[in-house]
């Protein structure tokens, strides 16, 4: 390859053994449809479209932006390789579209004609010298680590590579990956669908491709120029790298004087391990990192931002541990956000983590991980535990009834855990935090909430349901639960609409026409649970036919018929005497411990 700046074309860049490897620091191959539409388009609209004679396809030409390299050391004489600084997407997608040329060519090839063009296509996707058994992967002239490189072996080769690597990405790259939805892409497109184009249709494009698609070659010398440093800065222009990803290219610059294959175990044990295990990746770096810090930190590039400006300089041995902390981190994450019964955890941890879970006070995060850390680490009780969580708990309900302002909740519970763990009357100290930023409310003005307030609301039903599940496991009898599972629905006693055509407005007399009953319809005192079945017979029938169909499972439905056994009309004081009678439930339930 030259090693000037100059205009040039894939054909030249694919020409011989060469290998374009994607460094760590990139992220994996991430165009989606948008963008693979826009160079179908472009080459329809620049190029084919404009034909006359199709042999004079050179005349023509779509500048295809730059391509930015840095040579790398090669240990296989013969064979060229570079680091791609900037233009993996492109390279990496007219490498898989002419892929899947070869392969539906090779599909047809019946004739000489076909077979000599298959072979020469060949000769831009594979690399032909012998390098040995041990490493097919370096077959592949377009090479990335990042999720990709066994999906586009298996596509081009048709078999599993013989490789060090494949039980790694195996075992961590088993999920479906761009590459494989760029070819089904191409399968599935209605427009350019390619199995719908003719052998000499296939043949032309991908000689356009290779020929008319131009790019700018501009390779860098390794010892002059931070690769790392560069691609951020020329990513900037395209689509914008997410916070892991910047991330990533942070943590490993500390590794640059290991050897490939130790920064490849390092990547794939550590960073891509976890990002695989946890759910949403940016989000648990975002809590990781706000932990003991005067407020969250914040999403997106505010992440790699804090990262940098906390940890000017990274060293080798910082590098490994941030990547053990990544890890090790991450079990805690994903028991906060998805909490089930575990090996050394106890049941009642569990459940008030499920119930903090319900608020959707996603802000605690920080907080509550190095709490079950701590409590995990057996450096802190389950007494103590269960007590801090059951005041966070009272707190996070107080304050979403009460529709206290949540905008303090990540400055509070930052670097609430880290104030508080070796005070002695460590509730006390909550107590006076809450009260500081406003959350310490009274149980008057709690109670009163609860019983004025709406609590249903379409986009809060998980939090409805935790309330009401809460209020009937305190009122069940020697400790008889139903299964609360099957009672997945919130049931209106008097319906939110229909009334006019199943005689409620007759039965609600002056209280249907009363402005404020839509608000006392979604109070807690109007509200109960049943099974969807149950819920969609009760609908929106008569007060006297629905309550005679309540199961009779809970105690909320038991009430209502208390309701109605004492020949007591459904209305608005009804709904407000059930709503109070509740609420001296919750006021035991989400008590303060000092009250």
């Amino acid at each position: 390859m030259p090693q000037t700046v100059e205009k040039t074309s894939f054909r030249k860049l694919f020409a011989g053994n060469i290998q374009f490897v994607i460094p760590f620091f990139q992220r994996g191959y991430a165009w989606k449809q948008e963008q693979w539409k826009q160079l179908f388009d472009d080459i329809n609209d620049e190029i084919i479209d404009e034909l006359i004679d199709k042999k004079d396809y050179k005349e023509y030409e779509h500048f295809f932006s730059s391509i930015v390299v840095m040579a790398k050391n090669s240990n296989e004489i013969g064979l060229q390789k570079f680091d791609i600084i900037d233009g993996q997407q492109r390279i990496t997608t007219v490498y898989i579209i002419l892929s899947v040329i070869q392969k539906l060519l090779l599909e047809r090839s019946q004739e000489q004609n076909d077979i000599v063009y298959t072979d020469i296509l060949s000769r831009y996707l594979k690399n032909e010298l012998n390098f040995g058994e041990e490493d097919d992967y370096k077959k592949l002239k377009v090479f990335s680590a990042k999720g990709d490189r066994l999906a586009t072996y298996k596509m081009l080769f048709n078999s599993d590579p013989q490789s060090p690597y494949v039980m790694i990405d195996n075992q961590f790259l088993n999920h479906k990956t761009q590459v494989d939805a760029l070819h089904d892409w191409l399968f599935r497109a209605n427009k350019y669908k390619l199995s719908n184009k003719t052998t000499e249709e296939l043949i032309l494009l991908s000689n356009i491709i290779l020929d008319c698609l131009k790019v700018v070659w501009i390779p860098l010398e390794r010892d002059s120029n931070n690769a790392q440093a560069i691609f951020e800065s020329l990513n900037a222009r395209g689509t914008p790298l997410d916070a892991s990803e910047l991330l990533c290219n942070y943590i490993f610059r500390g590794l640059s004087s290991k050897a490939e294959y130790e920064i490849e175990n390092l990547h794939n044990r550590y960073w891509l391990f976890t990002k695989n295990k946890v759910e949403s990746f940016d989000d648990y770096l975002m809590h990781l990192y706000s932990i003991g810090q005067s407020k969250n930190i914040g999403k997106g590039r505010k992440i790699y931002t804090f990262f940098k400006k906390s940890r000017p300089t990274i060293s080798e041995e910082d590098s490994i541990t941030h990547l053990e902390e990544i890890k090790y981190m991450a079990k805690y994450y994903e028991l906060i956000k998805k909490p089930t019964l575990q090996e050394g955890i106890d049941k009642q941890v569990i459940a008030l983590l499920v119930n903090i879970k319900m608020t959707s006070m996603d802000a605690t995060t920080p907080f509550l991980m190095e709490l079950i850390k701590e409590y995990t680490e057996q450096k802190i009780s389950l007494e103590k535990t269960v007590a801090i969580l059951q005041e966070v708990e009272s707190m996070l309900v107080r304050i979403k009834i009460t529709e206290r302002s949540t905008v303090k909740v990540g400055q509070l519970f930052s670097s609430l855990y880290s104030k508080m763990k070796d005070v002695d009357d460590y509730l006390t100290f909550m107590h006076a935090r809450f009260n500081e930023f406003d959350y310490y409310v009274s149980d008057n003005e709690f109670g009163n909430a609860f019983i004025e307030r709406p609590l249903y609301a379409k986009s809060n039903t998980n939090f409805t349901r935790m309330i009401l599940i809460e209020l009937d496991k305190k009122k069940q009898v020697f400790g008889q639960l139903p299964d609360y599972n099957t009672l997945n629905t919130i049931e209106h006693i008097c319906p939110q609409n229909g009334r006019d055509k199943t005689g409620w407005t007759e039965y609600l007399e002056d209280d249907a026409f009363n402005e404020e009953l839509p608000r006392y319809i979604h109070t807690i005192g109007n509200l109960l649970l049943l099974s969807r079945p149950a819920n969609s017979s009760a609908s929106n029938n008569p007060f006297e036919e629905k309550v005679l169909n309540y199961p009779n499972l809970t105690y909320l439905d038991k009430d209502v018929k208390k309701v109605y056994d004492n020949d007591i009309q459904w209305n608005i004081e009804s709904i407000k005497d059930r709503s109070s009678r509740l609420t001296d439930i919750a006021l035991n339930i989400w008590s303060w411990s000092n009250e």
